[in-house]
């Protein structure tokens, strides 16, 4: 029993374990929006866990999505949750339409 404390090590140190963002551990665990560049899931991705008034960098760039875990939020053309909008709930995945692809800026988790 001695030598099981003698042989243990740190979890930092075990090969694969590495340390992630809270959001992206809500992504990896389906508890999050996602966002595409490109249709059909590809080029860059953005996760978000919590409403964002601006995306800042990714304004404008949203072309596919993902909603997982039964969330409900809402995707607007304009900064400070204005705008045009689409609602996306349940479980659900798909190019965003016309009328919202590449022009999202800010996004609201409703639930």
């Amino acid at each position: 029993m001695s030598n099981i404390n003698k042989q243990s090590q740190s979890i930092d140190k075990i090969a694969g374990v590495q340390d992630i963002s809270h959001e992206n551990a809500a992504a990896c665990s389906g508890g999050a929006l996602r966002l595409w560049s490109e249709p059909n899931y590809a080029g860059i991705e953005r996760s978000y866990t919590s409403s964002k008034d601006n995306l800042n960098d990714f304004n404008n760039l949203a072309s596919s999505f993902e909603v997982g875990n039964n969330e409900v939020w809402r995707l607007f053309t304009k900064t400070g949750y204005t705008g045009n909008y689409a609602t996306l709930g349940g479980y659900y995945y798909n190019n965003l339409g016309v009328g919202i692809n590449n022009e999202v800026e800010s996004v609201l988790k409703l639930q």
